[in-house]
């Protein structure tokens, strides 16, 4: 196995995972516009 090949998988995993945890942080923010403002007083 060549180490560009590894490099390659080593940023599509780095790559996968950031996007995962952008789409986490976006759901999140968007439950918490959906929680109604009560809850914060």
């Amino acid at each position: 196995v060549s180490s560009l090949f590894v490099k390659d998988l080593t940023d599509m995993t780095f790559w996968v995972r950031l996007s995962l945890k952008k789409a986490e942080a976006n759901e999140l923010q968007q439950n918490m516009n959906n929680v109604p403002e009560k809850l914060y007083i």
